[in-house]
């Protein structure tokens, strides 16, 4: 079989020099692929990862957000207002946090169980397995505060409605840890299961929640509390 060889004919009515800005203006990547290719990149990238740094106690704690943690990957006010009462017990109440055994539950960004691990106290900070390696990322960068402070700190997965989760874990905890976590009135019952598996006569529970972003869930939680 013959082979016939391809060659580009000049179009009529062209100089060479119009020519061969045809032929460039042809092999030029379009607008439009190179904004295709600009949106993939975007849609490739994360979306809404930040670090910031809280200072409580003198303690300076980097905090890591990412909604791509699910809910808990944002830090949410009620973690901040937690951290104030913390702060708040230690020096006006002279309140003492080291050596004690603690957990902090649906923790998300894991700040006030963070704060008490620098504060020397044994931390599990714990939410649902989609949340843990961001519980987890925080705990290493902060890892110098919680040596200094001579306390420990564990990333665990704690789902209220799985009772096999509550089994694992023990009910001698001197303080549970709880911040926006009352945010519908179905994770109610549960979560009054796993406070009450976690406890015992001599736990105490510190809990903030915004009470007006979710009134119906905190009024419900208020009478099962009664």
């Amino acid at each position: 079989m013959d082979t016939v060889p391809v060659t580009e004919e000049k179009p009529e009515g062209l100089s060479d020099s119009q020519s061969e800005n045809a032929k460039e203006e042809h092999n030029a990547p379009s607008a439009t692929k190179q904004i295709d290719e600009e949106e993939e990149e975007e849609e490739d990238q994360p979306a809404c990862i930040w670090d910031t740094y809280k200072k409580f106690c003198g303690v300076k704690i980097l905090v890591h957000e990412d909604y791509d943690a699910g809910l808990g990957g944002t830090l949410f006010d009620g973690a901040l207002c937690l951290c104030n009462y913390i702060e708040y017990l230690k020096t006006n109440e002279n309140v003492s946090f080291k050596g004690k055994k603690v957990i902090e539950l649906g923790a998300g960004c894991g700040l006030p169980g963070l704060l008490l691990a620098s504060l020397g106290a044994a931390v599990d900070i714990t939410d649902i397995e989609q949340t843990v390696e961001l519980i987890e990322e925080n705990i290493e960068n902060n890892e110098e505060n919680i040596r200094l402070g001579e306390g420990k700190a564990v990333a665990r997965i704690l789902d209220w409605f799985s009772e096999g989760d509550r089994a694992g874990f023990d009910g001698d905890y001197d303080f549970i840890l709880a911040a926006d976590t009352v945010y519908n009135i179905e994770v109610i019952r549960p979560y009054l299961e796993t406070l009450k598996s976690l406890s015992n006569d001599h736990t105490k529970i510190l809990f903030a929640h915004p009470a007006p972003r979710e009134a119906k869930a905190s009024a419900f939680f208020l009478v099962y509390c009664i």
